[in-house]
């Protein structure tokens, strides 16, 4: 269903699923609960100041950028099985809640124990933020002499050598609140320690709330990813030390099958795999960038939880040159295309990996680009 509030009158436009019509003729469809979302909404379109107040403002022709965000076009409202509502206004149980976490990829150009948090960064090579996906071997080795070895890229055929890391947490120090609220908040007890990027602030912000994400859901187009190779949280780790030492660790690795959660798309799975806590903290007295969390971290704020992923292929599209290319490269992709040189060239086919906290619902998206040497 959707709805839009036009000249002080509402529009509705519903549309019933089977299951609804049915009960509708039946005489027994009865609305027991529902939802808002704001899927349409481009929030970047609001420069500058309060984008509450400015959603509440009348539109004239001088307000041109609040018209942008304001008279956003409205999906049409379909009869999926499934929600169409990705984006879903939340309701928190504390009022003390300060600060929301988000999702971030690790871009950091950090390579520890085969970890590779970013699809590659080397100069000169086709990075961005498309995080590239060899598919087979005979692909990684050319990829690798072609680009001496510098360009860093997930491995399909090698399932635990490099991986994407999605942080959840905070990307902005948190103010130090006025004495009223700390009276209000937490009388007695708060401290500077609480507002540094520290683990009394990871405490205090997050994980008294429960806004840690233990479990990720990562969400693919199965007609290309089979599986999710998640990091099991017992191994793993995360975390530096006063010292200047870190631990990074994501080897210990495991299958995440289709789970049966419905999704908006027939060919798109989820897939749940595990979380850690991610310890990463600053340390004034460490000399250098050592001591400071943003070396390792994506995030400025205080970190909840971290987790890692890499991704299996569907077998199809793993055959290499001697083989005979799979029609998904050219129904779907680009074939016979020179991405890393003017000699060799590639099939890719691009998707997106969307991954969910499950305990914040926050969510970020990563482009995945398959590619498949097809010779010269």
């Amino acid at each position: 269903m959707a709805f839009q509030d036009t000249c002080y009158s509402i529009i509705i436009d519903a549309v019933l699923t089977d299951k609804g019509r049915e009960r509708m003729a039946k005489g027994s469809f009865e609305v027991v609960k529902f939802s808002f979302g704001d899927d349409e909404i481009d929030y970047s379109l609001q420069p500058s100041g309060s984008l509450i107040a400015a959603l509440h403002q009348p539109i004239t022709e001088t307000s041109t950028p609040d018209i942008a965000l304001t008279a956003s076009a409205m999906y049409e409202a379909y009869g999926s099985k499934v929600s169409n509502i990705h984006y879903g206004l939340l309701s928190y149980p504390s009022q003390e809640i300060l600060y929301l976490p988000i999702l971030k990829m690790n871009s950091k150009e950090l390579v520890t124990d085969g970890v590779v948090p970013k699809g590659g960064w080397a100069a000169g090579t086709p990075t961005g933020s498309m995080v590239y996906l060899s598919v087979n071997d005979e692909t990684t080795d050319k990829v690798n002499e072609i680009l001496s070895g510098t360009f860093g890229f997930l491995e399909a055929s090698s399932l635990d050598s490099k991986r994407v890391i999605i942080e959840s947490g905070l990307d902005s120090i948190p103010e130090y609140p006025s004495e009223a609220v700390r009276d209000k908040l937490e009388p007695d007890t708060l401290s500077d320690d609480y507002f540094g990027i520290t683990l009394p602030a990871r405490q205090y912000f997050l994980a008294r709330f429960g806004l840690m994400d233990y479990h990720y859901t990562i969400y693919v187009d199965t007609r290309f990813i089979s599986h999710v190779i998640g990091c099991r949280s017992c191994d793993a780790q995360f975390r530096n030390y006063a010292d200047g030492k870190v631990e990074i660790n994501f080897e210990s690795s495991y299958d995440s099958i289709p789970t049966s959660v419905a999704t908006s798309f027939e060919s798109h799975k989820g897939m749940i795999i595990e979380g850690i806590d991610n310890e990463m903290v600053d340390f004034a007295h460490t000399p250098g960038p050592h001591g400071l969390s943003t070396f390792y971290s994506s995030l400025r704020g205080p970190k909840g939880t971290v987790t890692a992923f890499n991704l299996n292929v569907d077998n199809d599209l793993k055959i290499n040159s001697a083989g005979t290319r799979n029609y998904k490269y050219t129904n779907y992709g680009e074939i016979n295309k020179m991405i890393f040189d003017d000699i060799h060239k590639f099939d890719y086919i691009d998707t997106t990996v969307e991954v969910v906290g499950n305990a914040t619902l926050s969510r970020t998206q990563v482009p995945i680009r398959l590619v498949r040497y097809a010779g010269k």
